[in-house]
């Protein structure tokens, strides 16, 4: 289905999915709406884009998880005013029922959607943990991809994506058994038992209170003096304790850890249509030569690359 009418674009997902509300954040962004969906054992496979930045606001899932990963651009979801989660190439999204949410998508996102009945994910967490009993924890929604876990994630996507191709050119309604979406299913909650440390609404609920005033000193003041001399002031334990705790819990070192949440940071000002150097600065990073090689190193790209991917310049008409 593709239409150029924000109105009508919204009145359809509303009636697939659950009603909402859908707002384009920029005058000058043209609406190319794509969806294509088609029904698998466990729910739906779907790939959507809206072409325009645009703010989506959902009514909660109820009955459903929502499994969501780029294949360009990506989206940050937020509550009670407050970033929750955040998607781009490199991550997905994997979001619960009830929660209440507003979504902006940035410019030319192109997303593939994995919905799920809710009731799948509960039987095939408890399968996961040999528990018949066992209740699906609280789930940060974010899946790093670049984990062994995400990277079967993102191939299982892939392979998805494939087969939908596939069934489109051949007429073979092959989805509707495939064995793929729940092996995606077991490959995203296999990511979530490893990585304990992040199961839960909010992140930091789960860290030791040391270690937790330290994270969100770290959130809160990413373009301050974040040595380690600072975090030890805000954590108040010793150096050899601080190292222990953030190798434990967050599996890197203080500064390791404190680079990757700038390079998110960035990356989302980036996403956002915000110049390099601009989305540099906000994140901490004073020189632009390291900043770059930095995040080519995390994210497989330039820094302008990712923003010319995301806000590609309009073409230009020629005069008759």
């Amino acid at each position: 289905m593709r239409l150029e009418d924000l109105d009508a674009a919204c009145e359809l997902m509303s009636k697939r999915y659950k009603p909402h509300g859908l707002r384009r954040l920029s005058d000058t962004d043209g609406v190319e709406f794509v969806h294509v969906t088609a029904p698998v054992p466990i729910g739906s496979f779907n790939v959507l884009q809206y072409g325009a930045k645009v703010e989506v606001t959902p009514e909660p899932f109820d009955d459903f998880f929502m499994l969501e990963m780029p294949l360009r651009g990506g989206a940050s979801l937020e509550s009670q005013g407050r970033r929750t989660a955040q998607s781009s190439t490199d991550r997905a999204l994997f979001v619960p029922p009830h929660a209440r949410f507003r979504s902006e998508w940035a410019q030319g996102t192109l997303q593939l959607m994995l919905q799920i009945r809710k009731e799948v994910v509960l039987e095939r967490w408890q399968m996961l943990c040999g528990d018949a009993t066992r209740q699906l924890p609280k789930i940060f929604p974010e899946i790093e991809l670049s984990t062994p876990e995400g990277w079967r994630v993102r191939k299982l996507l892939m392979l998805l994506s494939d087969e939908m191709k596939e069934a489109v050119a051949t007429g073979a309604d092959t989805l509707a058994e495939t064995p793929l979406a729940a092996a995606t299913v077991d490959a995203a909650l296999a990511y979530f038992r490893k990585h304990q440390a992040t199961l839960a609404e909010d992140p930091e609920s789960v860290l030791p209170a040391h270690l937790r005033r330290c994270v969100r000193y770290i959130h809160d003041n990413l373009a301050a003096d974040l040595s380690v001399p600072v975090l030890l002031a805000q954590s108040n334990v010793s150096e050899r304790t601080l190292f222990k705790l953030f190798k434990t819990f967050l599996h890197k070192s203080p500064r390791a850890y404190v680079e990757a949440e700038r390079l998110r940071h960035a990356r989302k000002h980036l996403l956002e249509g915000q110049a390099v150097s601009a989305s540099a600065r906000a994140a901490g990073f004073t020189h632009m030569g390291r900043f770059s090689a930095s995040y080519e190193a995390a994210y497989g790209e330039k820094p302008s690359v990712t923003r010319a991917n995301c806000c590609p310049k309009p073409a230009s008409s020629s005069g008759s």
